[in-house]
This record gives C-alpha cells, sequence and structure tokens, in this order.
C-alpha cells in the first residue's frame, strides 16, 4: 500500500515518462496493481527494482492503455513469482516484451498475462509459459500475437 501511494503521488497526468528508480522493494512481497490505470507512455528505472522477493505481479501494469514500452523488467529475478495473472491485461500500445532470463519455476498463475494485448508482435522468453504447472486461461485472447506452441494446440 505505501508503495502504491508513493507512486500516486507521482505527476502521472499523461507524462510521456515516470522514473522510479528510487523505490525500495525490500520489504515488499506483492506489487497487485501498482501502475494499474496508469496513463503514461514509458516507465524507467525498473532494471533498479529487486523484485527477488515479489511473490504477486498480478495487475502491475493492467489498463496502462498508452504504455508502450516496459523497459527494465527484463532484468527482473522472477524466481519468486507464483502470480502474474493480468500482469498486462489492456496494455493496448505495449509491442514488445522480453521475459527470457526471468526464471518463472515457481509461476502457478498466468491468467489474462497479456489479454487484449492488441499491437503485441514480440515475447521474448513466451516458451516459459508453455509448462504443465503454468496456468494459462485467455493469456493471449484479444492478441495478435499468438506464440507458436498455443496455436499448435
Amino acid at each position: 500500500i505505501e508503495l502504491i501511494s508513493k507512486i500516486n503521488e507521482l505527476d502521472v497526468n499523461s507524462p510521456e515518462v515516470i522514473d522510479v528508480s528510487n523505490f525500495d522493494l525490500s520489504e515488499i512481497t506483492s506489487l497487485s496493481g501498482v501502475f494499474q490505470y496508469m496513463n503514461c507512455k514509458h516507465i524507467i528505472g525498473l532494471d533498479k527494482w529487486d523484485v527477488s522477493n515479489i511473490t504477486d505481479f498480478g495487475n502491475v501494469f493492467a489498463y496502462c492503455t498508452d504504455l508502450e514500452e516496459v523497459r527494465g523488467t527484463e532484468y527482473w529475478n522472477m524466481s519468486n513469482a507464483q502470480n502474474c495473472r493480468s500482469m498486462f491485461k489492456n496494455c493496448i500500445s505495449l509491442t514488445t516484451i522480453n521475459m527470457s532470463d526471468w526464471k518463472l519455476d515457481k509461476l502457478r498463475d498466468a491468467d489474462y498475462m497479456f489479454f487484449n494485448c492488441n499491437k503485441l508482435v514480440s515475447i521474448k522468453g513466451v516458451d516459459k509459459l508453455n509448462n504443465n504447472h503454468v496456468q494459462c486461461n485467455n493469456t493471449f485472447s484479444g492478441c495478435k500475437y499468438k506464440p507458436s506452441w498455443l496455436i499448435n494446440k
């Protein structure tokens, strides 16, 4: 709640870029909804975040309809992530995601993760979701992008 309050204090009434590099996440286990509904095009400083204790990434960027780029999340230590439900849901301006270095061994829920991301053309590392222990209901519904392993099912 404290992190969401601090982020909500930022002037985000349609800025081009917001910088979140100075936030300390060492005591946090959930990022649920932290940027949800934010109207910005770019979020920078995410590469500075230590998310190794975070288990809940649900709705982190959900409904950020102007968000074009999420740079820095490719460096996140996702080894404790259990929930990525709706993480990028309705990010209708987002074109690429890089999750190739994410370790998702504990991930259980990826339902609606990229739901309605209709401009998404590339997700590096998406094959990590093709795993029996990861729930992927409607993960790519409303997307032009579909991973090959999903098309072939």
